[in-house]
């Protein structure tokens, strides 16, 4: 960790590091990526990109997700892989 908090930007892509900075929790819509991150968030610039291939999701309006989970049309919306998630949490 010591090693990265100089960085500009800390760059973590796919699903399964996605769930690791989330603690690979379901989270209940419309929970915040930081609050997802717990003590990680702000200590460092990071840009999550994902593609959905677990339930798990935050970061997103609860009223989005809601709509997503009961649409017909994004049926699988979380874990199908055609859906995305790009999230970027700045330094405090």
């Amino acid at each position: 960790m010591a090693g990265l908090e100089g960085s500009g930007l800390v760059i973590f892509k796919g699903d399964l590091n996605y769930r690791k900075l989330t603690g690979d929790v379901q989270w209940p819509a419309g929970t915040t990526f930081e609050e997802a991150m717990g003590p990680l968030a702000g200590k460092l610039p990071i840009l999550s990109l994902r593609t959905n291939k677990a339930d798990v999701i935050a970061g997103l309006p609860k009223e989005l997700v809601e709509k997503m989970d009961s649409d017909r049309e994004t049926n699988g919306w979380r874990t199908n892989g055609r859906w995305g998630v790009i999230t970027f949490i700045p330094k405090a």
